[in-house]
């Protein structure tokens, strides 16, 4: 990592960074979470509201129904919460790098106790046309929490909801489950059979479900 960008003051301690490899990487972890088992959440559909115009503001963040249940669940179950998202606006440029962290962590913030589950965020800058490395489905953000945070793919497991996510987790090693509260449509379902994954109603449900395939005796 380089380039410290920002840092910011919220209801846990908020560092921002810009890998070499230009995604951005925002931590909230105090330490490297002790169990290994970490949930890849995406966060546009999965845990706030997806917006067809960019969530461009904190005023736009809707923390969608299920969200701090499937949070404060998954925090109890032993996880760590590392959101994973590609953010276009940036490289549209709608939005800039420091007011995408800003949301982020407003984000985070709207979980209350539950915010100590997250333990970073790990952001595409980039619109779909500039070839970059890091924009989903390519697996290098996850590739890289899973080092940088100790996470077993084999204990972990990855939610979104489009099929880009999913091939994301796939090719990192991970379980996958597709919401149906952001922008997966019936197309996007029907691919996943390719990923052995499956369609879940919310993040609540996708992680009950995918907990119980990840910690079933092998």
């Amino acid at each position: 990592m380089s380039s410290k960008i920002c840092l910011l003051t919220n209801a846990c301690p908020v560092v921002a960074l810009m890998s070499r490899k230009g995604y951005l990487v925002q931590t909230y972890a105090r330490r490297v979470h002790p169990s290994m088992q970490v949930a890849f959440l995406d966060r546009d559909g999965v845990i706030i509201k997806n917006r067809s115009d960019y969530v461009l503001d904190e005023s736009d963040v809707e923390v969608l129904p299920h969200a701090v249940e499937a949070v404060s669940w998954l925090g109890r179950n032993g996880y760590g919460i590392i959101l994973v998202t590609n953010q276009s606006a940036v490289g549209r440029g709608v939005l800039t790098r420091s007011k995408v962290l800003d949301i982020d962590a407003h984000v985070v913030a709207q979980f209350g106790p539950a915010r100590d589950v997250f333990l970073a965020t790990y952001l595409c800058p980039h619109a779909p046309g500039a070839r970059c490395i890091c924009r989903k489905p390519m697996p290098t953000m996850i590739e890289h929490a899973i080092i940088t945070f100790g996470a077993q793919p084999t204990k972990s497991f990855l939610i979104g909801d489009a099929l880009t996510d999913i091939e994301a987790g796939d090719r990192a090693g991970l379980a996958t489950g597709m919401v149906l509260s952001g922008r997966g449509g019936t197309s996007d379902i029907q691919g996943l059979d390719r990923f052995r994954s499956k369609a879940y109603s919310d993040v609540f449900a996708a992680a009950k479900a995918l907990h119980a395939t990840v910690t079933e005796p092998r």
